[in-house]
């Protein structure tokens, strides 16, 4: 079968979405004919696989011509790859894309990530015209049953990650994280937005001994900058570390530095209630103590006997959450070693395996 991966995005980006495309699009292409189809990368092609740990090269269809406007540019390659590729099926994680593919009665499975409740005619449409909808979380899938969706349509298939990064790396420090001594590294990977509970994480510092830092690392354009005024406005420089954004391709090096891993996401934020973020599996391949926010999302995926869960938005929590792994240092790597088996079986090409497999019952 031959498979297209369409996608409107560019590359490279300081957020997780387009990492998460490019981990499947490998993992795709290791097990069928694939095509990953592009706006633009800004990088060379070597350099963008490498910017992104890809191991193994996949073809990947750009637009590049400038003697026709944006939008017009993107359909008329897509048409033109449509009619020389020739794909089985296109796979698709942006809604409005897939509407379009409904229109034209393309064979199209549609990634469902959040319900956008302003659209949610064309979203139950673009799911009804769908082989089948992937859904990340079994929240969505819960919610989309509420609203009516067939639920032969609806497959729930959480989010991945490279265990091949995370192997054989040893345990040595990384730029910027200082060797342990009698310093406990807590590290956050991710944006520096409040809905990603960033504010909760920089305040529960306070509370923390003086021989705990943080290191943040990540930030999307603009956020370090405010980040740095929030640390310095609350006299917490001495105890908080900027690393900034770092390659996708060496996440798990500054992961794998640290004493313990933080993921404060908001409660607040209406986003968070389907969250099923990339970070998560990446700290359970890092193999240290995780410490995360209590949400039903966050929930469903990992019980306490994986992660050390605190009261979203209440930063008192989270220091006393923290302060308890540092102590309690058996439950700790009792919790670590839970982790390690559960994410042995969540590899993307664990994840693209499947799907593809569905795709192949679904065009027969």
């Amino acid at each position: 079968m031959k498979l297209l991966y369409l996608t409107m995005l560019d590359f490279p980006r300081r957020v997780a979405n387009r990492g998460q495309i490019m981990n499947m699009s490998e993992a795709f292409s290791k097990y069928t004919n694939f095509k990953l189809f592009m706006t633009h990368s800004y990088l060379k092609r070597s350099e963008l696989y490498e910017y992104y740990g890809v191991e193994k090269p996949f073809s990947i269809v750009e637009v590049n011509s400038k003697k026709v406007p944006g939008k017009l540019r993107s359909l008329l390659r897509f048409f033109i790859l449509m009619a020389t590729f020739r794909p089985g099926v296109v796979y698709v994680r942006e809604e409005k894309l897939a509407y379009l593919l409904s229109l034209l009665r393309i064979k199209y499975v549609y990634e469902i990530h959040e319900i956008f409740r302003a659209n949610i005619k064309r979203q139950i449409h673009v799911i009804g015209r769908s082989l089948f909808t992937v859904a990340i979380t079994s929240t969505l899938v819960t919610e989309l049953d509420e609203l009516g969706v067939d639920s032969e349509k609806v497959v729930l298939c959480n989010l991945a990650v490279k265990i091949s990064s995370y192997v054989d790396n040893g345990d040595k420090c990384f730029d910027g994280i200082p060797e342990s001594n009698n310093c406990v590294r807590i590290v956050y990977s991710g944006r520096f937005s409040e809905h990603k509970g960033i504010y909760t994480l920089i305040d529960a510092v306070n509370f923390l001994p003086d021989n705990y830092r943080l290191f943040l690392i990540g930030g999307f354009e603009g956020e370090k900058e405010i980040i740095q005024n929030y640390i310095e406005g609350n006299s917490l420089t001495e105890k908080i570390e900027i690393i900034g954004y770092v390659k996708h391709a060496v996440v798990h090096k500054y992961l794998k530095s640290s004493d313990i891993l933080v993921l404060p996401n908001s409660g607040k934020a209406e986003i968070m209630r389907h969250t099923n973020p990339l970070k998560l599996y990446e700290y359970l391949a890092a193999g240290r103590p995780i410490v995360a926010s209590d949400l039903v999302s966050l929930r469903d995926v990992v019980s306490d006997d994986i992660v050390n869960y605190f009261v979203a938005d209440d930063s008192i929590d989270l220091a006393r959450v923290i302060k308890s792994v540092t102590e309690d240092k058996k439950l700790s790597a009792g919790k670590v070693k839970n982790g390690l088996e559960f994410v042995r079986s969540k590899s993307w090409e664990a994840r693209a395996k499947k799907l593809l497999q569905l795709m192949d019952v679904k065009i027969e």
